[in-house]
């Protein structure tokens, strides 16, 4: 299953801290990273050929998949990581138990749950079916 982000293609400086970026897979944000950028960072530069964006006025450098994944956590594309593990908890999963049931590795489902990887759509789909199913499987 493929976790790769997009290369960044655009950056531009907002008001209050937030960046409008695009990829190259044709998604657009504006992304808060005000609690990440200090008072003078201004100017973002694509660097590394679209794999990290840097600012004027700082040391302050993110990289794409990281801009990426904040992207879809902030615009609700994708569960959080947090989130994600509160889901299986709910049903009362382990991780090995999860994994089965999506046919994905215990590994994956903890990289999940840490942030390393972006839970795709279709992991976010099968978990609103699980949901939907659960009703049937308690009575």
């Amino acid at each position: 299953m493929a976790n790769k982000s997009p290369r960044l293609i655009t950056a531009s400086m907002g008001d209050h801290g937030i960046v409008d970026l695009g990829w190259d897979d044709g998604t657009v944000c504006a992304l808060d990273l005000s609690a990440d950028l200090p008072s003078g960072a201004h100017n973002p530069r694509i660097e590394d050929w679209g794999h990290s964006l840097e600012f004027d006025g700082c040391e302050v450098d993110f990289s794409s998949p990281d801009l990426y994944k904040r992207a879809a956590w902030q615009d609700g594309r994708a569960p959080r990581p947090e989130a994600f593990r509160e889901w299986r908890k709910t049903f009362g999963l382990t991780q090995d138990q999860l994994a089965d049931l999506f046919d994905l590795s215990r590994r994956t489902i903890g990289y999940y749950e840490d942030g390393t990887l972006l839970v795709p759509r279709i992991v976010t789909l099968a978990m609103r079916g699980y949901e939907a199913g659960a009703g049937e499987r308690a009575a």
